[in-house]
């Protein structure tokens, strides 16, 4: 007969250096994979990112109403709920949210090459003037665009970009040459 091998959620994150770090380390997506239009929004505030399908798991991260979660595939049911797996877009953190908790999204989503007509240009951490400033990018930076929000209250239409200077965040349209 051969030999049974019992490999248990602990042993199998401790036997390996790598398999730990890869459970704990958030991933990251190339810019060809952040182009993903199955995308959706969490539409209440307070959302939960869980390490696994369920209740029982680590919470990962609490998500704001209006974040955007792209290559979202169904999960399964667990613990009255049916789950989601998808990736935050500005963190590219992966884990699982509960289904309802998510909505389609509401305009359409661009996804294509950008070029800064303007700079230097801020890049923000979230969608309008009040989210904070992670860097700026010079005129003629190049990236890649994976998402739009509705015009804001300013008048601006923000656009998520990851550049390829290795920044990546929210900046506003007006400041983008659009390359097809």
């Amino acid at each position: 007969m051969g030999s049974r091998f019992v490999l248990s959620r602990r042993r199998l994150l401790v036997g390996s250096v790598g398999a730990a770090i890869a459970a704990v380390a958030p991933v990251t997506l190339s810019s060809t994979a952040a182009r993903s239009t199955d995308a959706m929004r969490v539409n209440t505030s307070g959302a939960r990112l869980r390490s696994g399908p369920g209740t029982g798991y680590r919470i990962l991260a609490s998500l704001a109403a209006g974040t955007i979660v792209r290559s979202c595939e169904p999960a399964g049911a667990a613990d009255g709920y049916q789950w989601t797996k998808c990736m935050v877009e500005t963190t590219g953190l992966w884990g699982y949210i509960a289904s309802h908790l998510l909505s389609p999204l509401e305009t359409p989503q661009p996804a294509g090459d950008v070029r800064v007509k303007a700079g230097p240009l801020r890049v923000r951490s979230s969608p309008g003037l009040s989210g904070s400033v992670l860097g700026s990018v010079a005129t003629g930076t190049w990236g890649t665009t994976t998402t739009e929000m509705p015009r804001d209250a300013d008048g601006y239409v923000w656009v998520y970009v990851i550049f390829t200077t290795g920044l990546r965040g929210w900046v506003a349209a007006n400041y983008l040459a659009f390359v097809s």
